[in-house]
C-alpha cells in the first residue's frame, strides 16, 4: 500500500526522509499562510493527518513527530477542521488515486520532463495538479481554499525538487518520488474530506 505500508520499511529505512517531506510540507503551508494572509486550517489538517497515519503504522516515531511538528510551525492552538475519519475510512479510493496517476507525474516531472530546474516556477506545478484533481474530482477548484491549496502542493513539489538536485541520482529519484506520491494522496484526502 505505498508509503504507509509497514514492509515499505523494511526495505529501506525511511523515517528521515518521510520526516523531510512532511516538514517541507508544513513550512510550505506556513509560507503561503503568511504570504496570502490566509488561514489554511484544513490544510494543516491534512498535514496533521498524514503525520498521525505514519507515526501510527509505525513509520515515523514519536519523537520524529515531535521533532516534525515543532519543525513544520504546526500552530499550536490548531483545532481540527476535517473529518479524518472520513478521510481515513476512504483509504482504498485514496490508493487507487494515487497508484492510477503515480506513473504520470514521475514522467513529467522526471528529470527529461522538467528541463532546466533553474527555470522552474510554482505555476508549472499548479497548473498539472489542478488539472489531475479536477479530471477526478469535478467540483475542485471551485474555491479559494483549493486554489491555496494548490499552491501549497506546488511550492511542496518545488522545493523538494530544489532541495533534491545535489542529491545522488538514486536519492533524488526517491525524494521526488515520495513527495509525488504525497502530493497525489494529499489531492485525494482533499476531496474526500
Amino acid at each position: 500500500m505505498g508509503l504507509f505500508d509497514k514492509a515499505f520499511d523494511k526495505i529501506f529505512n525511511v523515517e528521515a526522509t518521510l520526516v523531510s517531506i512532511l516538514i517541507t510540507f508544513g513550512q510550505a503551508i506556513d509560507a503561503c499562510e503568511k504570504g496570502n494572509e490566509i488561514k489554511l486550517n484544513e490544510v494543516w489538517d491534512i498535514f496533521i493527518n498524514s503525520a498521525g497515519h505514519l507515526t501510527d503504522g509505525g513509520l515515523i516515531s514519536e519523537t520524529a513527530l515531535d521533532v516534525l511538528v515543532e519543525s513544520s510551525n504546526f500552530p499550536t492552538n490548531h483545532t481540527l477542521t476535517l473529518d479524518l475519519i472520513k478521510i481515513r475510512n476512504s483509504i482504498d479510493s485514496i490508493q487507487k488515486f494515487v497508484e492510477g496517476n503515480k506513473r504520470g507525474l514521475e514522467i513529467a516531472w522526471s528529470p527529461n520532463g522538467l528541463g532546466t530546474v533553474e527555470d522552474l516556477k510554482p505555476e508549472f506545478f499548479t497548473d498539472k495538479l489542478t488539472s489531475l484533481a479536477q479530471q477526478h474530482y469535478p467540483n475542485f477548484g471551485k474555491s479559494q481554499l483549493d486554489s491555496a491549496f494548490i499552491a501549497v502542493l506546488a511550492m511542496f513539489v518545488l522545493t523538494v525538487i530544489l532541495d533534491s538536485e545535489q542529491d545522488s541520482r538514486s536519492n533524488r529519484t526517491s525524494r521526488r518520488m515520495t513527495a509525488y506520491e504525497f502530493a497525489l494522496r494529499w489531492i485525494s484526502e482533499w476531496n474526500h474530506a
